[in-house]
């Protein structure tokens, strides 16, 4: 059986102190190092779960953004479009007008010329029809 005697309560007594000291020196330091270390993990854990949120969010404003500028600039493209559209059969109708308006000159200038040629002409035929009748009478009429 177990004797208890001086040397066991003196053993567990050593025991006892080591223990306390060991708890004192070494334990609670080590823990508390280890927590402080949790907790500074655990703060940056949650940092970079906001900072993930706040991404999240700022990217969603930026593709909200990027959406909404390319709606105006399709907005603006077809505005520009249709500004070049209208402003190409104005100048076609100006052009077209103004062609007529030439071919018309022409076509009276034309006209006119023709009326001068053919006075001309008829003036010309008469003086040769005196001039033949001239030769074929001899005398002049």
């Amino acid at each position: 059986m177990i004797e208890v005697n001086a040397t066991i309560v003196l053993q567990v007594i050593n025991f006892l102190v080591l223990v306390y000291i060991l708890n004192r020196l070494l334990v609670k330091p080590v823990m508390k190092t280890i927590n402080s270390r949790r907790e500074y993990v655990e703060g940056k854990y949650s940092r970079v779960e906001e900072l993930e949120k706040k991404r999240e969010a700022e990217l969603m404003k930026f593709q909200t953004e990027i959406s909404k500028a390319r709606r105006e600039a399709l907005k603006k493209r077809n505005e520009i479009k249709a500004a070049g559209e209208r402003e190409r059969e104005q100048l076609i109708e100006k052009a077209s007008t103004e062609g007529e308006k030439i071919v018309e000159s022409v076509r009276s200038n034309l006209s006119k010329e023709i009326v001068n040629v053919q006075r001309e002409l008829e003036q010309k035929l008469e003086d040769m029809v005196l001039l033949v009748t001239e030769k074929v009478l001899g005398r002049k009429a």
